[in-house]
C-alpha cells in the first residue's frame, strides 16, 4: 500500500535512496533525465492529489483496494510493483459498445482507472477479466512517465492470460491504428451486401486485398518490436540480469534499442545507473 504523506516524508528525510525504491515498488516511476530531488519533490504531491475528472465520474462506483490489488498481483509477479495509489471507479456511462476500460490521465500526469460498471461486483463481463483489466491498466498507469509509444502495449499485455493477446496486443499502438484498420474493412463489408442481395456489383477480391494492407503492416511492425524485445532479453540474460522484464519496463524505446544492440551490456548499463535515476533505482532492485 502506498505510504502516507507523512510516512514518505520521514522515510526520504532519513534514506532517500529507500524512499525511491519504495516509490519505484509502488509504480510512481521518475520521468527520462529527472533528479532525485525534483522525483522526491513530486512524490509528496502528485499521488496525493486527486484526478481531474469529468461528468462521467459524477455517479461512478470507487474501486476497492482488495478489487485493484487483483491486478496489482500480476503486475508485482511481472514487473515488481504495485500501483495501488491509483484510483479506480466504475462508471455507468460513458464507454462504447465493446470498450471495457481504460486508463485516463489529466494534464498533471495524474491516472485514473475508469471500468465499465459490471466490474463493480463482478470479476467478468463479455469477454473480459477483471484482474487481467486492471493490471493491463495499471500497467499503463506506471510507465506513464515513460512517454513509450513503441512497447507500452506489449507491455500491458503480457499481463494477460492469452497467448493470442500477449503476441498480437502491441498491433495496435494507438487510436488510430484502430481507426485505419476499420475503415479499410468498410468497403468490404458495402461490396458484400450487394453480393448478400444478389447485385455484385463489383468483384470482392480487390477490396479483399486492399483491406489486407493495412493489417499486414500491422503484423510487420509487431514483429520487428517483438524482434527488438527478443533481443534486448537476450542481451540481458547474457550479462547475468536474472530479473530481466522489470528491468525492460522502466525502459523508454530509445533505451530497449540501445540494449538490443549493445555489445557491452554491462557498460551500457554501469552508465546509465551513474546518469539515470530510473535506471539507478531499477539495477538496485533488480538484479
Amino acid at each position: 500500500m502506498f505510504p502516507s504523506k507523512e510516512t514518505l516524508q520521514k522515510k526520504i528525510s532519513a534514506d532517500p535512496d529507500s524512499a525511491c525504491d519504495l516509490l519505484d515498488a509502488n509504480g510512481f516511476l521518475p520521468y527520462p533525465g529527472e533528479s532525485r530531488q525534483d522525483f522526491l519533490v513530486r512524490a509528496l504531491k502528485d499521488p496525493y492529489e486527486s484526478p481531474d475528472l469529468d461528468e462521467s465520474f459524477a455517479d461512478a462506483v470507487p474501486l476497492s483496494a482488495n478489487v485493484l490489488s487483483e491486478g496489482a498481483e500480476r503486475t508485482k509477479k511481472l514487473y515488481g510493483f504495485e500501483a495501488l495509489y491509483v484510483p479506480g471507479y466504475a462508471l455507468k456511462h460513458g464507454f462504447g459498445f465493446l470498450w471495457a476500460g481504460c486508463t485516463l490521465t489529466d494534464d498533471q500526469d495524474r491516472s485514473v482507472f475508469a471500468l465499465r460498471f459490471p466490474f463493480a461486483k463482478q470479476t467478468r463481463w463479455f469477454i473480459y477479466d477483471r484482474p487481467e483489466l486492471l493490471a493491463h491498466e495499471q500497467s499503463h498507469a506506471a510507465r506513464t512517465p515513460i512517454n513509450d509509444t513503441v512497447h507500452e502495449e506489449y507491455f500491458a499485455y503480457q499481463t494477460s492470460a492469452s497467448p493470442l493477446r500477449r503476441y498480437l496486443g502491441n498491433c495496435f499502438r494507438t487510436a488510430a491504428d484502430s481507426v485505419i484498420f476499420l475503415l479499410g474493412l468498410v468497403p468490404l463489408f458495402v461490396i458484400e451486401a450487394f453480393y448478400m442481395i444478389g447485385n455484385p456489383i463489383l468483384p470482392m477480391w480487390p477490396f479483399a486485398l486492399l483491406a489486407s494492407i493495412y493489417p499486414a503492416f500491422l503484423l510487420v511492425r509487431n514483429q520487428l518490436a517483438r524482434n527488438v524485445m527478443n533481443r534486448a532479453k537476450k542481451n540481458l540474460a547474457a550479462a547475468g540480469k536474472k530479473q530481466i522484464m522489470p528491468l525492460l519496463f522502466r525502459a523508454t524505446a530509445q533505451e530497449i534499442t540501445e540494449i538490443a544492440n549493445s555489445k557491452d551490456i554491462p557498460a551500457l548499463l554501469a552508465n546509465w545507473q551513474e546518469t539515470e535515476l530510473r535506471w539507478t533505482i531499477a539495477l538496485r532492485r533488480f538484479k
